[in-house]
């Protein structure tokens, strides 16, 4: 009997090898830049809570990303559906309180918003900042959005900040190419024919 085909995923991890140096480059790379963006978040310490530190580090993570074009886009993403999901939820905490059935509609009006806003990518990230806002903070609805809001607008800042030296260092030692997704050059028209005039 013949073996089902690989799935998506089996043929993800069956595809050609990467050689294990630049494996281990990559690796110690993104680990470096993690390590130096939760370090610098983590200084906050003083300043904010150990909630808000994390979500800060979370945010800085996942703005870290194989090319600074997709950092940044990852971050704005992130930064824009946060603000949605936060604004949605101070709005009902203010109007209907906070609790369980709030929540469950904050999540249905932040669904049809990124829908018409068309932050498809960014949904999930509103849902889970309507439910924090919502459900699962304990301090004020008007402390939690802004909270939300400002950890992740400082979290991805930092962590493209982090991303953009580890660039340029790499650039100056030559494995820019080796260690990041190089940004796509300018779009040129294609050359012009003159067509033969028809008669």
């Amino acid at each position: 009997m013949n073996a089902p085909p690989p799935t998506s995923f089996a043929q993800h991890l069956l595809a050609r090898k990467r050689p294990w140096k630049r494996n281990l480059m990559l690796a110690a790379s993104y680990s470096a830049q993690a390590v130096v963006a939760s370090a610098i978040l983590l200084i906050g310490r003083s300043f904010a809570d150990s909630l808000s530190i994390a979500w800060a580090i979370i945010s800085a993570i996942i703005a870290i990303q194989p090319g600074l074009q997709q950092s940044f886009a990852a971050s704005l993403m992130r930064i824009v559906a946060n603000i949605v999901g936060a604004a949605v939820g101070l709005a009902l905490g203010e109007i209907l309180g906070v609790g369980a059935w709030q929540t469950l509609i904050g999540i249905v009006i932040v669904v049809a918003l990124c829908q018409f806003l068309r932050l498809d990518d960014g949904l999930r990230i509103a849902c889970i900042a309507v439910v924090i806002v919502l459900y699962m903070s304990a301090a004020s609805v008007e402390h939690s959005a802004v909270a939300r809001s400002l950890t992740v607008i400082i979290g991805c800042s930092v962590g493209t900040m982090v991303q953009f030296g580890a660039e340029a260092i790499s650039r100056k030692f030559g494995v820019h190419d080796l260690l990041f997704v190089p940004a796509p050059g300018p779009i040129t028209p294609p050359a012009h024919r003159n067509e033969p005039a028809t008669k």
